[in-house]
């Protein structure tokens, strides 16, 4: 398999045929090889040594293919060279390959000066040439292991780095691609790419080779805008096109119809991430009519290894797979031993095949260190390079690329070395130190350097410097000058730092009596002893998620302007809501009047959905909700029975029954309810008198409330155990208040409202154009297909009915915790929003899921007067994410703040009302959104001061589940404190300690370093490949 015998045998065949067609100008096979072998006859003339390396430079498309293939045909290595080069950087190319050949036109004729060579020009050879000896031409014998061309790349050192090609390697992928896409002689490539880049070889062999046309566009400075890009497409009859995505964004342009692109076929894309959601317009547009496929390779490997033919509905995903390997490839995942990894399990990517390059020119310690010899598993050891890039194998055999673990990027395509930038800018001999990285915002570099003396004109003078030893797309659009570089705890640089100023404001009073008034309400939230600024950000002073909704209702309280969660984030500041409330119009829809007295009252949503969940299993204690305190001091029995009662008499839920009137259910609040209090006398178990106290309510007998005494070994605990259908979290918090201060003696104030009236409120709302308005962002959300959380579970067929668990409990040191929190709160996301990143990105590394979707908690109180109530306010939210592995984890939690502070703001839609929405348009019905729960308890424990009495929470493990995992964290003043419950039907007790261990060590990984790349937060060792086999047969 040799590639001059391959391109002769199709040059002579399609003779007829148009090889080249350049704007309309064509040039036939026949002349093709014409011109071709006179360059091929003068360089045998030569006598010149095989694979003798020659260099090519010229402005010409065709002149460059001519004398390609001539050189080729003459059994030379091939170098096409960019004048476009600084000249030390040409120099420096030409010193590594001691260049003693070029050819070139008179035009360029210069450049053999530049790198002092006397050049051939082709114009001479055309001339010098006999027709009849072209006739009689005798081309050598090649060999398959010849090296064909030399391509560079840059270097991490500031010097370029030649890549030497293979003979049959260049044919065996050419061979592939022309097989895969079903190229022939009618097929007409375009010739986008730039020549001097090895993707070039592409656009000019792969339709030589099957007697097709290479369709050279015009030279315009403005030919890559969409109207002049589009209208060449469509008139030259281009079949396949070879582009980046960057290209192809101008492709897929607004101009276009489906009648566009007539004759257009494929488009190959590579050399850049694919964004999926830019793909829905030509999806939208041209459907399935002209096939998108995603290339992955590296010039060292012979361009391409991996392909993927995207369908219509991966523009949906998060990102688009680069699939399987290419004929006579294969791959190979290992950790940093060289041992294989499991399915999902990231680790370093190494490409196998005997189709590679040669390596690096003159750099034997880096072909070592790249090249490597594998054993894939079949005892024989492979020649692999090892791509730098982390990835991961997905169960259908397909490749998911996750990033790098070095500092190469890719600008528009083109693959770039930073440490080369940087090196090249201290040789400038004025600077301490530089750094170089890819601006996240956009498709440039940017630069940050620390002067070594104070030196004029700093940044002109290194913008001359990097102009005159490397090529533009290397060069930073910005050089800025600092005195130091701000480190992380680990000692690495601080890149987000230095791409802020901070700023620090003084005290600013209030300017007006509504100023005034919101500054009372902050602090009546956060404390009368804060200094508060009216341009304070309320959350970076203190305001946590709980806080602000706290917030939202008392303004809404005070002026009946109600700001949603979004607008909120956008007015953190007092003068910002100062404003917002002077320019909003009175909005009455949230004023919740009190109830008519009825016999019955209508259920909220909440409470209908547990209703569901109750006679599905009635026998189920999964919503109970229990509380236990051991008690210490001076303990009055008649006391605490009083207490209670005093305490049913004020909260109409505790007095609550559900039952069916008229074929509908509904609550009935009872004016008394018979209750006692129950004494338990125990032995050492404390732990089996409270898992018999905890058991199944009966709704419709109220109260769904029990409280008892356990005395054992002279020690006493109070238990109370609640149904959810009548309580939630802060319920617990104000029932706990409530209690100590009528034991205290303490008089309460009368409560505004009870839960009936908010819950008829509610039913009304329901049915206006302000709830149904929230639909649409939850039908955005889970558009297309809704992903299930891959468990690795030993049985797929898991009785759903069964509430079976188990509880873990760990804590993590809150210093750890708030080095993220608090470097994470100057972009203003929330503790909150930190923590479910974090839990997120676990999850996401446990299941191999980037498309994820967790159910959270919101309060639901969005009036300030429900702040005390007792009741079911908690409103269920499942949010969805699409997790982008190539964002750092700070960009990840700031875009997941986002999108959690959007679903907030549409809280008011009931999780009932979204799953319905969602299956109205769907053959097979959701039945749940996720299975897993993310709970995180931060409000304030309301403190009771009791005399000669103190009161402790006692931790028991709770044996029932709602969700498969239900993770919960509250925070205490040493410590975050977390509390898994778990479904012993899908995970044993070891299973989550080692979930547990993992997801504290990816906490401690990322508070090292908030602005890693995700990949590197990503532990080779996953859950997955830890879990104990004999427990679980992972099903993936």
């Amino acid at each position: 398999m040799i590639f001059q015998n391959a391109l002769l045998k199709s040059l002579h065949t399609h003779q007829e045929n148009t090889a080249i067609d350049n704007n309309g100008i064509s040039v036939s096979y026949s002349e093709l090889i014409k011109k071709s072998d006179k360059i091929t006859s003068f360089l045998l003339k030569q006598n010149l040594e095989p694979e003798t390396i020659v260099g090519l430079s010229f402005d010409s498309k065709e002149s460059l293919i001519y004398s390609m293939i001539g050189a080729l045909n003459a059994r030379c290595t091939i170098v096409p060279i960019d004048i476009s080069m600084p000249e030390k950087r040409l120099q420096m190319m030409a010193d590594e390959m001691n260049l003693q050949y070029l050819i070139t036109s008179e035009k360029n004729s210069f450049l053999g000066k530049t790198i002092g060579i006397a050049p051939f020009l082709i114009e001479d050879i055309f001339n010098s040439e006999n027709e009849d000896e072209i006739q009689n031409i005798k081309y050598p014998a090649f060999d398959k292991e010849d090296s064909i061309y030399i391509y560079f790349t840059s270097g991490s050192t500031g010097k370029p780095k030649g890549i030497i090609g293979k003979n049959n390697s260049l044919l065996q992928f050419l061979n592939w691609e022309i097989q895969e896409f079903n190229i022939d002689s009618n097929t007409k490539v375009s010739q986008l790419i730039h020549p001097y880049f090895d993707a070039f070889l592409r656009d000019v062999f792969v339709p030589l080779l099957s007697g097709g046309t290479i369709c050279i566009p015009p030279a315009d400075e403005d030919f890559f805008t969409p109207e002049k890009l589009t209208k060449w497409i469509e008139a030259s009859g281009v079949n396949i096109i070879h582009c980046v995505p960057s290209l192809f964004r101008v492709i897929n342009n607004d101009q276009l119809t489906s009648e566009s692109y007539p004759e257009l076929k494929n488009v190959l894309l590579s050399g850049e991430k694919i964004n999926p959601a830019e793909l829905k317009k030509w999806y939208d547009l041209f459907e399935g009519r002209i096939q998108l496929t995603n290339l992955y390779g590296a010039t060292e490997t012979t361009m391409i290894r991996f392909f993927y033919h995207i369908k219509p509905e991966d523009a949906n995903l998060s990102k688009i797979s680069i699939g399987k390997p290419i004929a006579d490839t294969d791959f190979f995942i290992a950790d940093k031993n060289l041992k294989k990894c499991s399915p999902f399990v990231i680790g370093d990517l190494y490409i196998i095949s005997d189709y590679m390059t040669k390596g690096y020119l003159n750099e034997p310690e880096l072909n070592n260190e790249k090249f490597v010899l594998i054993d894939a598993g079949n005892g024989e050891k492979k020649r692999a390079f090892k791509t730098g890039d982390k990835a991961r194998v997905m169960p259908n055999g397909e490749i998911d690329l996750m990033g790098r673990e070095d500092n190469q990027i890719k600008i528009n395509g083109i693959r770039i070395e930073t440490d080369g930038i940087e090196n090249t800018l201290i040789s400038s001999g004025i600077l301490k130190n530089a750094v170089v990285f890819k601006h996240p915002e956009g498709e440039f570099l940017i630069s940050f350097v620390i002067p070594s003396e104070n030196t004029q004109g700093l940044e002109e003078i290194l913008k001359k410097h990097l102009e005159a030893n490397l090529p533009s797309y290397m060069i930073p659009s910005d050089v800025i000058k600092v005195d130091n570089f701000p480190l992380l705890d680990n000692g690495k640089i601080n890149f987000k730092e230095l791409l802020q100023f901070v700023t620090k404001n003084d005290i600013i009073v209030p300017a007006n009596e509504i100023e005034d008034r919101l500054l009372k309400i902050w602090k009546e939230i956060l404390g009368e002893e804060k200094e508060i600024s009216t341009t304070s950000s309320f959350h970076n002073i203190g305001g946590n998620s709980l806080a602000i909704m706290r917030l939202i209702g008392k303004i809404y309280k005070e002026y009946n302007v109600r700001f949603t969660l979004s607008e909120l984030f956008n007015n953190l500041t007092i003068i910002q809501q100062a404003q917002h409330i002077k320019t909003s119009g009175k909005d009455n829809t949230l004023i919740i009047q009190k109830a008519e007295p009825k016999d019955s009252y209508k259920l909220s949503a909440a409470q209908e959905r547990i209703y569901y969940n109750y006679e599905l299993n009635r026998q189920s204690t999964a919503f109970n909700l229990p509380m236990i305190w051991k008690i210490e001091g001076s303990f009055n029995e008649e006391k605490l029975t009083e207490s209670i009662n005093n305490l049913i008499e004020r909260h109409e839920s505790l007095r609550t029954e559900f039952r069916f009137v008229e074929g509908e259910i509904r609550q009935i609040v009872k004016d008394k309810v018979d209750f006692s209090v129950e004494i338990i006398h125990a032995d050492e178990n404390i732990d089996k008198e409270i898992t018999a106290f905890i058991r199944p309510f009966v709704l419709d007998v109220a109260p769904l409330f029990r409280c008892g005494i356990i005395y054992s070994n002279n020690e006493t605990y109070i238990i109370v155990d609640l149904h959810h259908i009548v309580c939630d979290g802060m319920s617990q918090n104000n029932l706990f208040s409530d209690l100590m201060k009528l034991y205290n003696n303490e008089q309460l104030p009368l409560l505004p409202l009870q839960y009936k009236d908010y819950s008829e409120w509610e039913q009304a709302f329901r049915h206006t154009n302000d709830y149904i308005s929230h639909r649409e962002f939850w039908l955005k959300m889970f558009e297309g297909n809704i992903p299930d959380s891959k468990f690795p579970v030993s049985d797929e067929n898991i009785d759903h009915t069964s509430d079976s668990g188990g509880t873990a409990t760990f804590k993590i040191d809150i210093r750890t915790i708030k080095k993220v929190t608090e470097s994470l709160k100057t972009e203003e996301v929330t503790t909150f929003s930190s923590l479910f990143s974090m839990f997120f990105l676990y999850l996401s590394q446990f299941t191999g899921q980037e498309d994820l979707v967790i159910g959270i908690n919101s309060s639901g109180r969005l009036q300030d007067e429900l702040e005390d109530v007792v009741g079911m306010f908690t409103k269920t939210l499942p949010v969805r994410y699409h997790l982008n592995e190539n964002m750092t984890f700070s960009e990840f939690a700031k875009e997941v703040h986002k999108v959690l502070v959007q679903a907030h703001s549409s809280q008011i839609y009931d999780l009932a009302n979204i799953v319905k929405e969602i299956n109205n348009n769907r053959n097979i019905a959701v039945k749940q959104l996720f299975d897993v729960m993310f709970v995180f308890q931060n409000f304030e424990a309301k403190k009771v001061d009791l005399q000669d009495l103190q009161l402790s929470a006692y931790e028991f493990e709770n044996k029932t589940y709602k969700y498969p995992i239900t993770l919960f964290a509250s925070e205490g003043d040493d410590a975050m404190y977390f509390r898994m419950e778990y479904s012993a039907l899908h995970f044993t007790a070891g299973d989550i300690e080692i979930i547990i261990r993992q997801f504290h060590d990816l906490i401690i990984k990322i508070s090292e370093n908030i602005d890693m790349n995700l990949i590197d937060c990503f532990d080779n060792e996953l859950a997955v490949s830890s879990l104990n086999t004999e427990e679980i047969n992972f099903n993936f």
